[in-house]
């Protein structure tokens, strides 16, 4: 054969999805001088137990927060994506945990470091938006919503 010439192809793929699961065990118990008292750990979201004992991760809520208001998934399309990830919601508890989420984002703005807070994420926001990168992702890698907020300095005026 004359004039043969290698041809390059690619294929992308998804990688395969693996959920991490983090197990939390904190204690419950009854003191005689204080009465029910209970440990925490430092990424617990929340007081929750029996069957609100299962809460979605920092990554998997600005997922859910990016393509319910970027994308503009229903709950139910959201649910069903999810669930192809390997997670188990309800279009309730989604909304919920969506709602709590925007609660953290934006109800900071009472005092001088919270509206610091908030003019600092309009700003990331904003900025976000217009080179087209996802926000929800900048903040979750950024912030963890089990950690506390920094302190910032106060504004003044």
């Amino acid at each position: 054969m004359d004039r043969v010439r290698d041809i390059e192809q690619f294929i992308e793929e998804v990688p395969p999805i693996q959920i991490h699961l983090t197990r939390l065990i904190t204690q419950r118990g009854h003191c005689p001088h204080c009465g029910w008292v209970r440990t925490t750990h430092p990424m617990q979201m929340s007081l929750s137990s029996g069957c609100a004992k299962v809460q979605l991760g920092p990554m998997a809520l600005a997922l859910a927060a990016d393509l319910k208001h970027r994308i503009g998934l229903t709950y139910r399309k959201l649910c069903s994506v999810l669930r192809l990830l390997g997670l188990s919601v309800s279009a309730g508890g989604l909304a919920q945990a969506l709602a709590r989420v925007a609660r953290k984002l934006s109800c900071g703005n009472k005092t001088d470091a919270g509206r610091c807070t908030w003019q600092i994420l309009s700003s990331l926001a904003t900025t976000c938006s217009q080179r087209t990168h996802p926000f929800t992702g900048l903040v979750a890698a950024a912030m963890p919503l089990s950690a506390p907020l920094p302190s910032l300095p106060a504004v003044k005026g």
